[in-house]
Parts: C-alpha cells; sequence; structure tokens
C-alpha cells in the first residue's frame, strides 16, 4: 500500500520550536509509526504554504536532523535547492525586519527590497510544473493531509487516490470568543475543501460527535477515531539531581512544591481562572510553600494572564512562567510537581495531562469534552467555571500524601493505555478498509 504523508507541520515546527504541540506530536510519532511499518511504502510530502515560502524546504530541514526519518522518500518540488536556499533568505529577512526597528528607514526599505525580489523568483519557480508530485500522487494509494488547513487542489485530480485528513477539534466554531476570528472561517474552508468520498480521522469521540453534529453532511461511516499516546521520553523520573537541575534552570524554587500547567498562554487553557483558583487557595489557607509554574509559549491574547498575576503583588513571586520548555525537560518537571493542572475549556484530546499521567502525577482536569474520555477515573475532573473546585481539589491534594500516591498509581495505569502504536495500527487498518473498498 502505498502512502504519500504531508509533514508540513514538521516542518513549520522545525521552524519555529514553540509549534512543537500536541499536533506535532502526532504527526511526529505517527511518522515513525508509518516508517517502521511493513504494510506500507511510505513517501513524504509537504504541500501546505507557509505564506509565500513553501514548507517542503524546512520539512527537508527537520528530515536532515532526524535520523529516524530521513530515509524515507521525500516528494520534492523542482528546484528544490534554489528554492531552500531563497526560503531562507527570506525567512531570515522576515527575522530581520521584524527584530531590528531601530534601523534607520532606507536600511529597511532596501531589506523589504531584496525579500520582495527573492519572493518574486521563488514564485517564478513555482510556476514550473510539478510533475515529479503529480506522479507520486497518481501512482499511491492514499494521501493523508494531518494538517489544520485546507485540503490541496492537486490532490482532487487523482481518481483512485484515497485521501485522508485530520480533525483534531472543533473549539474555532464551539467557542469562537477564545480565537482569532479567522480560524473559524479556516476550519469551515478545511470541511468545505473534503469530496464526499474523502475520509476523515478525529482524535477523540467527542471530536467526532463534534464534528458530525456541526457538519451533518459528513457520512459517519468515514469517520474513524484513533486516539493519540503521551512520547516515550515522558517518564517517572526518578533521578532528582535532574530534577533539581530543571527546576533551577526555569527558576523554579528547588525546595518549594508547586502546582503545573503545560500549555499555550491563551484564553481556551483558563489560565487565569487557574491562577485565582491557586490564589484563593494560598490565601485561604494561609499556605506559604506552594508554587504555580505555568510552562508554554504566548499564544493569541495572553495579555489577561499576566494582568491577573499583577494584580496582586505576592503572586508576582509565587506564579513562575517558563516560556518554552525543551523535551528532555518536561519529564522532571511533570515528575516534580505535586499536581498538574489542565482546565482548558475545550479539547479536541488533550495530550499535556496524559504526558502528566505517564510520568505518574496526579492531575486536576476539566469534566468537558475529550477530559473523560482520556484521563478516565486517573484524575479529578471538575467543571472548569467553578471557582470554588479547583480550590477543594488542590486542598485535597496538598493535604494528603495517600492520595496524592493513589493517584499517581492510577494515572500510570491509565497511560498505559494509550500508544503511539496502537494509534499507528488503527490509522493503517482506516487506511486499508479505504483501499478495499
Amino acid at each position: 500500500m502505498k502512502v504519500v504523508f504531508d509533514i508540513s507541520v514538521l516542518g513549520i515546527a522545525n521552524l519555529v520550536s514553540y509549534s512543537r504541540t500536541g499536533t506535532f506530536r502526532y504527526v511526529e510519532n505517527l511518522a515513525h509509526g508509518l516508517a517502521k511499518s511493513s504494510e506500507c511504502d511510505l513517501r513524504f510530502c509537504a504541500l501546505r504554504p507557509l505564506g509565500q515560502i513553501n514548507s517542503s524546504s524546512f520539512a527537508l530541514d527537520y528530515l536532515e536532523d532526524n535520523s529516524r526519518l530521513s530515509h524515507v522518500p521525500f516528494i520534492a518540488p523542482p528546484l528544490i535547492t534554489p528554492k531552500r536556499i531563497l526560503d531562507h533568505q527570506i525567512n531570515r529577512l522576515n527575522g530581520a525586519i521584524e527584530c531590528r526597528r531601530s534601523e534607520s528607514r532606507l536600511d529597511q526599505i532596501h531589506r523589504r527590497a531584496i525579500r520582495r525580489l527573492f519572493s518574486n523568483v521563488r514564485i517564478m519557480f513555482e510556476a514550473i510544473p510539478d510533475l515529479q508530485i503529480s506522479k507520486e500522487l497518481e501512482g499511491a494509494d492514499i494521501f493523508y493531509f494531518p494538517s489544520n488547513s485546507t485540503m490541496p487542489k492537486r490532490t482532487s485530480r487523482m481518481k483512485n487516490l484515497k485521501r485522508f485528513i485530520t480533525v483534531y477539534d472543533l473549539a474555532p466554531i464551539l467557542y469562537p470568543d477564545f480565537f482569532a476570528h479567522h480560524e473559524e472561517n479556516l476550519l469551515r474552508a478545511m470541511i468545505a475543501s473534503l469530496g464526499p468520498e474523502d475520509r476523515l480521522i478525529c482524535i477523540s469521540h467527542s471530536t467526532k460527535d463534534d464534528l458530525l453534529s456541526h457538519f451533518t453532511h459528513i457520512d459517519p461511516s468515514r469517520v474513524v477515531v484513533t486516539h493519540l499516546a503521551a512520547s516515550d521520553f515522558f517518564y517517572p523520573c526518578s533521578d532528582t539531581e535532574k530534577i533539581s537541575n530543571v527546576k533551577r534552570k526555569y527558576g523554579i524554587a528547588p525546595h518549594t512544591p508547586y502546582v503545573l500547567s503545560v500549555g499555550t498562554l491563551e484564553p481556551r487553557k483558563n489560565l487565569d481562572h487557574v491562577i485565582e483558583g491557586f490564589s484563593r487557595f494560598v490565601r485561604e489557607n494561609h499556605v506559604n510553600d506552594l508554587n504555580l509554574v505555568l510552562v508554554g509559549p504566548k499564544g493569541w491574547n495572553y495579555e489577561r494572564i499576566f494582568v491577573r498575576v499583577a494584580q496582586e503583588e505576592w503572586l508576582k513571586d509565587r506564579v513562575i512562567f517558563t516560556g518554552y520548555v525543551a523535551d528532555e525537560d518536561l519529564a522532571p518537571l511533570y515528575t516534580g510537581a505535586l499536581a498538574f493542572v489542565y482546565l482548558s475549556f475545550h479539547e479536541g484530546f488533550g495530550l499535556p495531562p496524559l504526558e502528566a499521567m505517564q510520568c505518574g502525577t496526579p492531575v486536576i482536569v476539566s469534566n468537558t469534552s475529550s477530559f473523560p474520555e482520556v484521563v478516565g477515573e486517573a484524575g479529578l475532573m471538575i467543571d472548569p467555571r467553578d471557582r470554588d473546585a479547583f480550590g477543594q481539589a488542590l486542598h485535597s491534594l496538598y493535604h494528603s500524601i495517600s492520595l496524592r500516591e493513589t493517584m499517581s498509581r492510577k494515572s500510570l495505569e491509565r497511560a498505559r493505555q494509550f500508544s503511539w502504536d496502537k494509534c499507528t495500527r488503527e490509522t493503517i487498518a482506516a487506511f486499508k478498509m479505504a483501499v478495499d473498498n
């Protein structure tokens, strides 16, 4: 079975490290699984546009740095070498223009003119017929596009090609106020780009239910669910020195327990509510030895989170923002936490709680969307809008070692029910069913 797998997501995340979110982990681990499978004759491509820059250049950069996937053939567009040179020059100029605002007006004009020249030359290259990709697609059984973007139009001309796309969640439609206004339109455009014969993969039954409720024209038999998993580098870290070093690296007090949250700083994650609940718990219980650690890059409309911390002077020393954290530091950070909290309003799957559970950390999560499906009875589930519930959950965990130990054991047991091997097997089964029908 010949499978063409679009890895644009990996190229984009290789360019912008803080883009290594749940979607990145899903695509990367699935790529590893498909590459190992004897049932797939795998090819990679990158057809998703990235502004004026084609993501193929950055996908190739990613593959060159990843020895586990570098052997998989990559379907490159024509003139890829000069395109890559231009792509990197355009990206460098974008960074220079953004960061060097103190430059003279003349220097800025000069840089913009060069960028425009490079972009125009690159557009000329794009006009050259991409016969190699068309040939590979025509000879393939499956085209899999796991990006939050519209299905590439060129694939619609391949009559025998079975096309798959991943739907992660419908949050932009369900909670439009938590997103930049165009994201709902992008999601609807993605669904509109699909034909009646296309298949969809959802990462939870919750997402599948939302999808079929809002897009009633979609045939349920063409929608499958493949659960995600936590990567292997999430584990219970028993090395106390490593935990101490990681805490020191990110400015976390060495001997003070902390509650951890991991995710992009944005309204949907409900972090101002988490901060409010933490503040009330600390004040009302006179707790002097507990911090709140928030891991993740700044996202859309993040300012309200910092405004909430600034409202109480003492919170500035008790709420720690680490920014982006390297993958190798996450397991010690999860393991060292007294508890993990994730009160997001809506998630298609919610990888961070599962990552925490795989490290043996007790978790407090929302009782909405996919969380019951993922966490099960291993964690404490609460209403993300309840002002008192989070404080009560914190109180229970803070004051009970036995509860933390019980929840840690349940977390590890629950996490073992999810694996990337299982996700890969279920994906391949969906591919085979499409080819056979």
